[in-house]
């Protein structure tokens, strides 16, 4: 049995390395009690410098990939990774 208590899971192997870069800027931003924040599209596209389309696109790809999950209009970090 493998104990996954206290390691990182390492990212989805079809993520390039653009995207890793870019799902990791985005773990960044957490609220007060330290937990993974919720953003919107325009949030994403400003942190990560996108327009919101291109945004669109990449939250798509990596809810697809269960990296997000989308839930009432925010996007949140899959906790499993960061």
């Amino acid at each position: 049995m493998i104990d996954w208590i206290g390691e990182i899971i390492p990212l989805p192997d079809k993520m390039s390395w653009a995207e890793q870069g870019r799902i990791h800027r985005l773990s960044c931003y957490r609220d007060a009690k330290n937990a993974l924040q919720g953003l919107t599209i325009s949030d994403i596209a400003q942190i990560i410098k996108m327009s919101e389309r291109q945004a669109i696109a990449f939250m798509n790809k990596m809810t697809k990939l269960k990296v997000v999950a989308k839930e009432d209009g925010m996007y949140v970090i899959n906790p499993l990774y960061f």
